[in-house]
């Protein structure tokens, strides 16, 4: 069980409704906590979210704010704290998927259904990475 965040970009201060959604990242228990990057064709944000720090810069930078999804603001101050209380957790996503995806056995079994099949982990592999920090990231949308 996990919790994502977003960032609402743009809230209408009258309706609450904001203009675009961002998916920042979930955190997991007895897991790192988990990007969600943007690049490339992938990148509806306006801009590469390859980094924590481009997390930080844009969040700064852009009206908006964070929210988990249960609906509960959170500060970036708050976020941060989170996502280093997260650093040294048992389960790293991106490590996995990356061994899984050089034959890794056990970190296939980690990473469930989708990555016994070479097919999938060969093309899964190709849409992780880590920051200069370590901090995983994945293009494609999660829960």
């Amino acid at each position: 069980m996990g919790t994502n965040y977003y960032f609402k970009k743009n809230i209408c201060e009258h309706c609450q409704r904001e203009e675009k959604e961002f998916h920042i990242g979930k955190s997991s228990g007895g897991w790192t906590f988990h990007f969600r990057g943007y690049r490339g064709e992938w990148s509806d944000i306006g801009e590469e979210i390859l980094s924590l720090e481009d997390w930080i810069n844009y969040i700064k930078k852009t009206p908006g704010k964070i929210f988990n999804e249960y609906g509960e603001e959170t500060s970036l101050e708050e976020l941060l704290e989170l996502i280093e209380s997260k650093r040294e957790a048992k389960f790293h996503h991106v490590d996995l998927a990356l061994r899984a995806a050089h034959g890794d056995e056990e970190a296939r079994k980690i990473m469930g259904p989708d990555w016994m099949d070479e097919r999938c982990w060969r093309e899964n592999a190709k849409n992780h990475w880590m920051d200069n920090e370590g901090h995983g990231f994945t293009d494609w949308e999660f829960s």
